[in-house]
């Protein structure tokens, strides 16, 4: 038998439960991977991307058709408001109500070779179209993971500042009970207190500043609620490639210049296209065609039905210099493409030279200021021994306070800008440089 008293306290205590369990779970913190995978979830521009790898898919069916045989079927009704007659004859030559049905079947059989380089065209746009899918999706994830590292610094500096303001208080609350003993001079109190408050703004523009980044990177993933946090680390992870070895990989991978070659073959098509034109078009027709009686035999109650096929030719002999400007038209377009394909070349090799550079400095700077961290972080620990032995005054360690959150911020981005250099450098190479060099580190250990 349960006791009485355990009865009583499952009384109270199950309203609570019920109310504890109906509350909504814990905030989810996103990782970099849960905003990239939202991002590309979310994005109208690659939705709209992939509604043009479709729209691509239809051309091509589009051009095929032309090659393919076609059948039309057709019929008409024609009521004459007067039957003709022969001079000399009472009787009408025909009927009011005519009728006319048949189906006529077609097949482009020679047309210069323009069916088949317009196809190949439709295929390479099929093919454009989808590179750019993957142009638009790398560039979202080189945004959405260069936004992260944003809102990560953001958010570092934002306890950087909250800790600074904390040891400054309780420095100040210290300064004002030793000078109530009087065992710190006014002026240490009032320098404790001018300190902490200069402290105070740039707390709150940390924050201010946290709060702009977050609002960026929720907008650029389509993130709704106030409830959106992140959670990751700015670690610093060495990677080893050499700049020859990222242009030849850019080569490789990189959408643009697969977009760009796609392009140029493309106008290439479109000659081929322009050149069909001086040569002439030949079809293939049949059709099976009735029409109704005629009253001249009255005795004839079925339709008359009869067939018949052939070849049509058709040559566009002048035009007035028209198929001659089509065809340097697309000459013209042709070259222009090559140039841009060129000049595309030597702006992302441009690109991947910054890019690495960026990363070279961000390295150096991320090694250099990890000493600076600990040696700022030894130097306020010393002038707080210091000044707690009356040897040193509340302004020496205000100073090591302010250099050590120095430090901090400088380590801290130069660790953004290490990952945010690596984002670039991905982008900038088509691929995922930094994924394959840990996935290699981790396969050598």
């Amino acid at each position: 038998m349960i006791p009485m008293w355990r009865n009583i306290l499952f009384c109270f205590l199950f309203p609570v439960l019920l109310v504890a369990a109906d509350r909504p779970s814990a905030e989810h913190a996103y990782s970099l991977e849960d905003c990239i995978a939202l991002g590309l979830q979310r994005s109208l521009d690659l939705s709209n991307a992939r509604r043009g790898e479709l729209l691509a898919v239809e051309k091509v069916r589009q051009v095929r058709a032309r090659a393919l045989p076609s059948l039309d079927a057709s019929s008409s009704f024609t009521r004459l408001d007067e039957v003709p007659t022969f001079p000399g004859m009472e009787e009408p030559f025909g009927r009011e109500d005519n009728y006319a049905a048949g189906v006529e079947a077609s097949q482009l059989l020679y047309s210069g070779g323009g069916v088949r380089a317009a196809l190949r065209a439709a295929r390479d746009y099929r093919a454009f179209a989808s590179e750019d899918t993957r142009r638009q999706q790398a560039e979202l994830i080189r945004d959405i993971r260069q936004a992260f590292y944003e809102a990560l610094y953001a958010e570092k500096a934002v306890e950087v500042a909250e800790a600074s303001v904390q040891q400054l208080s309780d420095f100040e609350q210290q300064a004002r009970t030793r000078y109530q003993n009087a065992a710190a001079s006014e002026y240490d109190r009032l320098t404790a207190q001018v300190n902490l408050a200069n402290e105070r703004p740039r707390l709150v523009q940390a924050r201010n500043r946290y709060e702009l980044v977050m609002a960026a990177l929720k907008d650029l993933i389509l993130a709704d609620g106030d409830d959106f946090v992140i959670e990751g680390e700015l670690e610093y992870r060495p990677v080893d490639f050499t700049y020859e070895g990222l242009i030849e990989t850019a080569a490789r991978n990189r959408p643009e210049l697969r977009q760009a070659q796609l392009n140029v073959q493309m106008r290439e098509e479109n000659i081929r296209v322009a050149r069909s034109d001086y040569r002439p078009e030949i079809r293939a027709f049949a059709n099976y065609k009735g029409t109704n009686p005629g009253d001249e035999d009255p005795s004839a109650d079925d339709w008359e039905w009869g067939w018949n096929a052939g070849l049509s030719a058709s040559w566009n002999i002048m035009d007035g210099g028209l198929k001659k400007a089509e065809f340097r038209t697309a000459e013209l377009q042709r070259d222009i493409a090559v140039a841009e394909q060129e000049n595309l070349r030597r702006a992302i090799r441009l690109e991947i030279r910054n890019a690495f550079l960026t990363l070279k400095h961000a390295e150096e700077v991320v090694l250099s200021t990890r000493e600076t961290v600990a040696l700022a972080e030894k130097a306020l620990q010393i002038a707080r021994v210091r000044y707690d032995e009356g040897l040193a005054t509340h302004l020496e360690f205000a100073d090591s306070n302010l250099s050590l959150n120095n430090a901090k911020l400088y380590h801290l981005m130069a660790l953004k800008s290490h990952q945010q250099a690596l984002a670039a450098l991905d982008h900038a190479c088509g691929t995922d440089l930094l994924g394959d060099n840990v996935e290699q580190a981790e396969n050598e250990k």
